[in-house]
């Protein structure tokens, strides 16, 4: 007969399980668990999964801002270029937080050799982690859409637009040239330059 394990034995047992188990709703601190979170979201018609990835939703997107207050960075960049009717337009900014310091580079105007305005500076973490969390609220970043090519014989000045979002090591990138897709992408990354030139920056 197999003598009975110990009461210490069990224990120990117990203890490796439930370790190896982990939450059953465990999901990886990773930008792209959050969109796949996102994109099971809109695609559920069940109330009570929509519930339960709502959630989830909300747990993962508090621990990227946890995470992007030590490693994080933002960039983006627009460009239309001038024609008959209107002049051209460029935008281009820069956040980096490391270690809860926010550094900001961002410049504007019609032409990128000139620009009209500069700036340069540290600022506020608050100020940063709010942009960081409209970005990761705003469905055009969270659902992606295709990549789009340069089409020379296109009607209209050429123009683009970018965003690219870290957090750690891990890195999303988005671009459009036309569309819809560039009129939404367009306007977060007007959005990012705008605050970028009028926002406070530390002493």
């Amino acid at each position: 007969m197999t003598p009975a394990p110990s009461r210490l034995w069990a224990a120990l047992l117990l203890a490796l399980v439930l370790a190896g188990a982990g939450p059953l709703d465990a999901q990886p601190v990773s930008l792209e668990s959050y969109r796949t979170l996102h994109r099971r979201l809109a695609e559920s018609p069940d109330e009570a999964d929509r519930a339960r990835l709502e959630r989830l939703v909300a747990e993962l997107r508090g621990a990227l801002l946890r995470s992007a207050t030590e490693s994080s960075r933002v960039f983006v960049a627009l460009e239309r270029r001038p024609d008959a009717e209107s002049a051209g337009e460029v935008g281009v900014a820069r956040l980096v937080a490391v270690d809860e310091t926010v550094t900001v580079e961002a410049m504007g105007g019609t032409r990128a050799h000139t620009p009209e305005w500069e700036r340069a500076g540290e600022l506020s973490l608050d100020a940063y982690l709010a942009l960081m969390a409209r970005l990761l609220d705003d469905s055009t970043v969270t659902a992606g859409f295709p990549l789009q090519s340069f089409d020379p014989n296109a009607a209209g000045p050429r123009r683009a637009a970018m965003l690219r979002l870290a957090i750690g090591d891990e890195e999303w990138a988005l671009s459009a040239l036309y569309g819809a897709p560039y009129e939404r992408l367009s306007a977060i990354a007007a959005a990012v330059v705008e605050l970028c030139r009028v926002v406070p920056l530390l002493p």
